[in-house]
């Protein structure tokens, strides 16, 4: 307050205070007030001797208010101090800046922009930062479905930080990235490495995919286990993805019971999954000489008014 009835008086202090003021304001985390203080200062005082230390306090200011509002997970607050200050921040502060701010373009889906300010971070940032900014630009590119620049990214970060902190998710991201690649057998390999229901599932479809269908569905039935272990329904997806597997193994017994354990999760859901499992199941059972079933699935998609339904019909 004393700084303000300073600053307003038009004496010699004035300059000093107004700056003053904006200091202490930011000192109190009034960030917003603080940053238009500053605005103020420097059209007011266009040639004053204390402009250069004027933007250099508003750098501070931007630090600081990126920090807080990205702690906040106010990360579009945190983008557009970023996008409007970030020049101004003192340079030991840069590369901290630039990775909140990365990781706050990112969950924004701008990825481009994001892309721009983690590579700012993996250039200036010391061990830590930059070991965190070249993971999250390997999500970044992958999100953006450039893996060939996401492949790159991965390699530098596990080529410069072998035993870093992000090993485990670079792990996971590297399977992901093999697997959008189309190197199944790399992604099948990376898969050993990790024993989330993630991991298993990609390994189990890059088993599939190169021929091994056996291994395949023990890959699935693992991946089925381990979320009952955890206490949750597995995705009927991922019984109709064994249940396909097991069909191609002309098992079609087991593909019978895992096409209707999709059935009977999908219930209420409708759409393209169920009708497919119920194809897929009378199928199987005809296969398997059981026509009473096969009629009684026949039945029931005849019963489905979706338009799934109605285009499995002329199958049979």
């Amino acid at each position: 307050k004393m700084y303000g009835e300073v600053s307003e008086a038009g004496v010699a202090a004035s300059e000093f205070a107004h700056l003053s003021m904006a200091a202490m304001r930011a000192r109190l985390e009034n960030y917003d007030k603080a940053l238009s203080d500053i605005g103020r200062f420097i059209w007011m005082y266009a040639i004053s001797p204390l402009r250069a230390d004027a933007n250099h306090l508003k750098g501070l200011v931007a630090y600081r208010q990126i920090d807080a509002l990205y702690s906040r997970g106010d990360y579009y607050g945190a983008a557009s101090i970023y996008i409007k200050d970030m020049d101004l921040v003192p340079f030991g502060r840069k590369a901290e800046t630039y990775l909140k701010a990365g990781k706050s373009l990112a969950a924004l889906s701008l990825y481009k922009d994001a892309a721009s300010a983690l590579t700012g971070a993996v250039k200036l940032g010391s061990r830590h930062a930059a070991e965190e900014a070249l993971f999250e630009l390997s999500k970044v590119y992958l999100a953006q479905g450039d893996f060939d620049s996401a492949g790159r990214a991965l390699d530098a970060l596990l080529g410069r930080f072998p035993e870093g902190s992000t090993r485990p998710g670079a792990e996971v991201l590297a399977l992901k990235i093999s697997f959008m690649k189309g190197q199944y057998k790399k992604a099948a390999e990376w898969a050993l490495r990790s024993e989330d229901a993630e991991s298993l599932l990609i390994r189990a479809r890059s088993l599939y995919a190169i021929g091994r269908r056996d291994d395949s569905v023990r890959a699935y039935a693992l991946a089925i286990e381990f979320y009952r272990k955890e206490g949750t329904v597995p995705p009927h997806g991922l019984y109709i993805a064994k249940a396909d597997a097991e069909f191609a193994l002309k098992k079609y017994d087991d593909a019978a019971k895992d096409y209707m354990m999709a059935v009977s999760l999908s219930k209420g859901a409708g759409g393209e999954d169920r009708v497919w499992a119920l194809y897929r199941a009378a199928k199987s059972y005809s296969m398997l000489g059981s026509e009473p079933e096969a009629r009684s699935l026949v039945d029931a998609l005849k019963a489905d008014k979706s338009e799934f339904g109605r285009f499995t019909l002329p199958v049979f």
